[in-house]
This record gives C-alpha cells, sequence and structure tokens, in this order.
C-alpha cells in the first residue's frame, strides 16, 4: 500500500506510461507545421422563381423556407406570417379529406386555425396534438391495408399541422400527402402568390364593404363570395386584372379544392392586414 509520497495515482497502465515516457528520448518531428489550405465551405444555393413555378409542392415549399431563413435574401414576409400560412396550408389539405378525419383530428384542425388566428395558446395547440397523436397510436396497431395506410397519413398530416413550433428544415417542412400534387400547388399559390412578385392592394380600395365582404369569407370559409368581393374592389377604383382575375377565375364551387382557395389567401389577408 502506497503512502504518502510513494503513493501513485491513476492505473498501472498509466504509471508505465508515465515511467517509459521520461526514460525515452523525445523525438523531433520533422514535419513543418503548415497548415493546409481548406476549402470554403458550399453557398446555400439562392431560391429562383423557377423552383416555385416548378408545380411539385415539395419543391415550392423548399423554396419558401429558403426565402425565409436565408440572412442573404430580403424577403417581403417575416417568419411568424411564413409559419402561420404553412400551418394554414396543412389545415386545407387536411379540409379536403375532412370526411375521412376522425372526431379527435377534427378538433386538431380547428385548434391549429384558431392558434393561427391568436384565439388559442400553445398549451391547447399541445393538448390537440397529443390526441391526434393517441389516435395514431391506435391506427398503427392495425393490420397494415391500403385504408391504414391512408389513416396513418392523415394523422400525420395532421400532426404536421399541429407542430409546435414549425420547424423551419427542410424535410420536416414538405407536402400535404395524402393531398395531390396539383391541388397543393393551388394551394400554395393561393396563399403566398408568386412571391418573387409580390402584389400590393392599395388604401383607397379598402373600403368598408370590401373589409365586411372579406371578413365573411375568412371566418366563415365562404370562398363562393369571392366574385362579390372583386365586384366590390372594383366599386372602389381597383382595375388591376390580376387581383380582378384572382377572384373570378374560379367559380366553380363544386371544385374539390373550394374554388381553389383556402383561408389564409393572400388576398384576404392584404384587404384584413393580416400579413
Amino acid at each position: 500500500m502506497f503512502t504518502g509520497r510513494n503513493r501513485r495515482s491513476g492505473s498501472l497502465r498509466s504509471v508505465w506510461y508515465r515511467r517509459e515516457r521520461k526514460r525515452r528520448p523525445r523525438e523531433v518531428s520533422t514535419q513543418t507545421n503548415t497548415l493546409q489550405p481548406v476549402s470554403p465551405p458550399r453557398p446555400r444555393p439562392v431560391p429562383i422563381e423557377g423552383h416555385w413555378q416548378c408545380g411539385n409542392p415539395d419543391a415550392m415549399i423548399r423554396c419558401l423556407v429558403r426565402l425565409a431563413t436565408d440572412p442573404r435574401i430580403v424577403f417581403h414576409l417575416p417568419i411568424q406570417t411564413v409559419e402561420r400560412k404553412l400551418r394554414l396550408f396543412y389545415c386545407a389539405c387536411c379540409r379536403i379529406r375532412w370526411d375521412s378525419l376522425s372526431p379527435s383530428c377534427r378538433n386538431a384542425i380547428v385548434t391549429v386555425e384558431r392558434y393561427a388566428d391568436g384565439w388559442e395558446n400553445r398549451r391547447g395547440l399541445h393538448k390537440a396534438r397529443r390526441a391526434v397523436q393517441d389516435v395514431g397510436r391506435v391506427v398503427r396497431a392495425i393490420p397494415y391495408s391500403q385504408d391504414q395506410w391512408d389513416a396513418r397519413s392523415l394523422i400525420a398530416l395532421v400532426e404536421r399541422a399541429a407542430e409546435v413550433p414549425t420547424r423551419f428544415r427542410t424535410g420536416v417542412i414538405c407536402g400535404g400527402y395524402p393531398v395531390q400534387a396539383t391541388t397543393q400547388a393551388v394551394l400554395l399559390r393561393d396563399l403566398f402568390d408568386n412571391p418573387f412578385r409580390p402584389y400590393s392592394v392599395e388604401p383607397r380600395w379598402i373600403t368598408p364593404t370590401v373589409v365586411a365582404l372579406a371578413r365573411v369569407i375568412y371566418s366563415e370559409r365562404s370562398f363562393d363570395l369571392m366574385p362579390i368581393l372583386a365586384d366590390a374592389l372594383q366599386d372602389a377604383g381597383c382595375d388591376d386584372e390580376y387581383i380582378l382575375t384572382h377572384c373570378r377565375g374560379h367559380e366553380d364551387v363544386s371544385s374539390p379544392v373550394q374554388s381553389s382557395h383556402a383561408r389564409g389567401c393572400w388576398l384576404i389577408d392584404a384587404i384584413l392586414g393580416k400579413e
């Protein structure tokens, strides 16, 4: 037993290493300590308008995430607005498959929409997401079938809408499967228009009649009133064909995408000041 100054610390291997290091002479390295040139990091590709016009919802969402997070780009929409619109995009995809959703998933979609409008807190959003996860555990326990896979995809879509917070990372924020890709692209264009060529609504067009119509369309999802909104904008002096065509160009109420409009439409948000 070692006591006092004769006591050694460490294992026998470390004691032997220290002793051998004292005995052996130090070898002089012949290599020069020159720093090797390091290649600069590969820059992130800058999104272009072609990425948005391609019609692939995953590429379009990837383009939006890069526009909102790249410090080299001055984007006209803040990150909070992009997050809100992405939540509403997932909710619009879920409402297309509304008849296939369980009551818990429907309540979660309503909660997410209330959270996007500021009428629900984060605790309620967490509670709704946990309820959807409980439904997902029950569905995953069912033997595999096409209906079971479709139900799992819908539940994953609802969970993505109720994500707290929305993580701006490609691969996490992706398209709204199992909705068709063409429908997703139409909804994304309705919510964000063309982010490379933003349109603005002149203040003189925002009359009390226009605001009242826009508020009814937003709260009740009465998108069949969009042509009437176009008439009200025209009476207020709006002569922009792009805005009028956006309201009147899809008057087919029987369309499964609800006349290609959804809550969070860029024109309705601009009139109500939600952007």
